[in-house]
């Protein structure tokens, strides 16, 4: 059983994504933290679906740009957003920097993706009771 189970049912893109990146843990932290970005894009992608958001017309769909957006920042609030910050700017490292990824630091970047599913489940799911307490 995985950490990221009980949110496999209602965003099953998000919960590969996940699984995958506490599988690669510690045998590739770099994976790891590439794969909790691709879950976190994943999940906004899901609520911008589910919620109807949109860009303005002539803003790139950028994950910073969708996580940024005033209406997609109010349905997360300030601390959710920086949590996806945190998982966005590590990606970003572990893509285009060539820096090795530590397992420390993959660890909180999969502690903060963690966090961020459970304010999913709990809020944007049909199923919050079976989020972690």
């Amino acid at each position: 059983m995985g950490n990221f189970d009980f949110i496999a049912s209602a965003y099953p893109g998000f919960y590969e994504s996940a699984e995958k990146a506490e599988k690669y843990l510690y045998s590739d932290p770099t994976t790891a933290v590439m794969r909790s970005r691709k879950a976190a894009e994943q999940l906004v992608d899901d609520l911008y679906a589910i919620y109807d958001l949109r860009l303005g017309k002539h803003t790139p769909e950028t994950q910073n740009n969708r996580t940024s957006h005033p209406p997609f920042r109010k349905l997360a609030g300030t601390g959710i957003c920086e949590k996806f910050d945190v998982v966005r700017h590590a990606g970003n490292d572990a893509v285009h920097t060539g820096r090795t990824i530590s397992q420390r630091r993959a660890l909180d970047v999969l502690k903060e993706l963690f966090h961020i599913a459970v304010w999913a489940g709990r809020y944007h799911s049909r199923t919050p009771g079976k989020v972690p307490v």
